[in-house]
């Protein structure tokens, strides 16, 4: 269930403190920068490259953390760990949960967006 790919006491947080529009703006723009960086961890996992993949996996958890995605966090962190202590094993697993776990946000997040009214 998308649900619980996302922790909806971050989103309602932020639009307390925050603009609706601001907080919508905010999830459209994470859906953008992630599949990026997703992008990005994919091209360092067939390269090899364990840094860039360290990099790409920091990324993605500092950006799941702003919008309360708490399982995309916890995967983003633990492949961005075993990157950085130079695991050579880093290939379509990391991909795979990151993609997964992202995909379950975006179901989530896309909930959350206002839907345009039939006029």
């Amino acid at each position: 269930m998308a649900a619980a790919d996302l922790d909806p006491s971050v989103l309602a947080g932020l639009r307390a403190r925050l603009s609706g529009a601001v907080v919508d703006q905010l999830v459209v723009v994470f859906g953008d920068s992630v599949n990026d960086r997703r992008a990005a961890l994919a091209e360092a996992l067939a390269s090899g490259d364990g840094p860039a993949a360290a990099r790409a996996c920091h990324s993605i958890r500092g950006s799941a953390q702003l919008v309360g995605a708490r399982r995309l966090e916890a995967i983003a962190a633990k492949w961005e760990e075993r990157a950085r202590q130079g695991e050579s094993a880093l290939t379509d697993q990391a991909l795979a949960e990151v993609t997964d776990a992202l995909r379950g946000v975006q179901e989530a997040l896309a909930l959350q967006l206002p839907r345009d009214e039939p006029g």
